[in-house]
């Protein structure tokens, strides 16, 4: 069994940050590949996934009041040549749409 998708699984579910930084940092340092999996790759969507959920987390914590919570449901898809993230964001408004952001990547 590999440790690439563990690695990934448990920073996707784990909010702590320090852990997250720190499964990335180990994600960096071993440079493997995994089938499809590829630990540099794999760690820069997991720094993208982090940037985003902070930044949603900090969003709402400042106007918990005013603000309903922003949708982030990151899905990490990989191919031969690289990957793609898919996310989903709902503005502020309670009546906004939720919007699709899609962002490759390539080994």
């Amino acid at each position: 069994m590999g440790v690439i998708i563990p690695l990934y699984n448990l920073a996707r579910h784990c909010k702590d940050p320090i852990i997250r930084r720190q499964i990335i940092s180990l994600l960096r340092s071993f440079k493997r590949q995994e089938g499809l999996w590829n630990s540099l790759l794999v760690a820069n969507a997991l720094d993208r996934i982090v940037e985003i959920e902070e930044s949603v987390w900090s969003e709402v914590n400042a106007h918990s009041d005013q603000m309903r919570p922003l949708i982030v449901d990151p899905i990490l898809d990989l191919d031969s040549k690289g990957g793609r993230l898919v996310y989903t964001r709902q503005g502020q408004e309670i009546n906004t749409q939720i919007k699709i952001v899609e962002e490759m990547f390539t080994w």
